[in-house]
């Protein structure tokens, strides 16, 4: 890897594909903040575990020149062991993202071996709902390999307060890092009108549109909390919006539900929206909707926010509680009832309270939500603890 004056060589791993419009929070997370790094001068590589990034797309991210000239082509081959790959490398700091993966606790163990610091992002993998998911297979591999895993990270790095206790409580060991998901508000397309979609989709014609965006996972995102809430709450007048990728067949059980609801005339499926077509689908909505039992920092929410549509959240989908007392959200609890009382206070209220609440949502975006920060955080994070990384050899 070149070096660059006072900048890091810094290499993201992760076990996913990796490009900018991959419909998976994980991985555009990452990509936005290796993006970041990159604009501040350090020398950033994008990798899986089977090949390099595409770096033409990770450039295309966020769209300006600057940064092609930074992010530097990898040159390792796909057939060569990635593990190789990452130590021949020589970075200064690498950083893994996501948790329970047997590559990433291979990889930890070479690079402990070979003196590389690095930290590992868990993306709410440890939240005490996640835990209770396939708990005797996690409990394994973490007694067999992953507490050594996590023990000899330089630090771990939680996304909100929230994550941090929960990682303190799941017995991390470590120093834990707190640093938000941003937005970089100049690299969202621009939105068309609002006519666009609703041009498209009949059923959007003349009614208050509440929209939810991302992967359709009933459980996390308390997605069969908001459809029964939505049928409870009786608005003839509203339509919700569901975008995003099935996951798991969760599109096929929301749509079951909603035929038992008696709802399906008043709930639509478009499938997944991404750059353009993501910032249209916005445009269409009033009110943005969120409705998650445990999270990170949604993506979907600060974009939402930053297009300046009114949100209603529940708190783990405003984990830094900004949201709600900055007065760009409703904040409800992640309950049908609570849910239903939200989406009927939502639908009454006036277009121009509406427009107030989504220029609140847009100032705490620019606010306290920006990539530049936490890549600054996490950059002086790796400098802070790469001398004090443990070197307990992972198994």
């Amino acid at each position: 890897m070149n070096t660059t004056p006072d900048g890091l060589r810094i290499i993201h791993l992760m076990a996913e594909d990796c490009h900018p419009d991959v419909p998976n929070g994980v991985v555009r997370t990452a990509l936005h903040l290796a993006s970041a790094q990159a604009c501040l001068g350090h020398d950033v590589r994008v990798l899986r575990h089977d090949a390099l990034c595409d770096q033409e797309r990770a450039v295309a991210l966020t769209r300006r020149a600057k940064l092609a000239g930074r992010m530097r082509k990898a040159t390792c081959r796909i057939s060569r062991s990635i593990r190789d790959a990452v130590v021949e490398a020589r970075p200064d700091f690498v950083h893994l993202h996501s948790i329970h993966i047997p590559e990433n606790v291979g990889i930890a163990s070479a690079l402990v071996k070979a003196g590389i610091p690095y930290c590992i992002t868990v993306n709410g993998g440890l939240s005490r709902v996640a835990r209770g998911r396939s708990r005797l297979r996690k409990w394994a591999f973490r007694t067999l390999w992953e507490q050594q895993y996590l023990d000899a990270a330089a630090f771990v790095h939680a996304v909100s307060p929230h994550e941090q206790t929960e990682l303190h409580e799941y017995g991390v060991r470590v120093p834990i890092v707190c640093a938000p998901n941003g937005v970089d508000v100049r690299a969202l397309p621009a939105r068309d009108t609002q006519q666009g979609l609703r041009s498209r989709i009949p059923a959007l014609q003349g009614r208050r549109v509440f929209l939810f965006v991302g992967r359709l996972d009933p459980n996390q995102k308390g997605l069969d909390l908001l459809i029964q809430a939505f049928a409870d709450a009786r608005l003839d007048d509203a339509v919700l919006v569901m975008a995003g990728p099935d996951w798991k067949h969760g599109r096929g059980a929301l749509e079951a539900l909603t035929a038992r609801c008696g709802v399906s005339n008043h709930v639509v499926f478009v499938g997944p929206v991404q750059g353009a077509k993501h910032a249209d689908t916005i445009a269409a909505s009033d009110v943005f909707v969120h409705t998650s039992r445990w999270e990170g920092v949604p993506l979907a929410v600060l974009e939402a926010a930053a297009w300046r549509t009114p949100c209603m959240l529940t708190p783990a989908a405003d984990p830094w509680n900004q949201f709600g007392p900055g007065g760009g959200a409703v904040i409800v609890q992640p309950t049908v009832a609570s849910i239903a009382e939200g989406l009927r206070e939502m639908s009454a209220m006036s277009r121009d309270r509406l427009r107030d609440m989504g220029t609140r949502a847009h100032g705490v975006v620019t606010k306290a939500f920006t990539w530049g920060n936490s890549a600054a955080r996490l950059v002086s994070a790796y400098r802070e603890f790469a001398s004090s990384a443990s070197r307990i050899e992972v198994a």
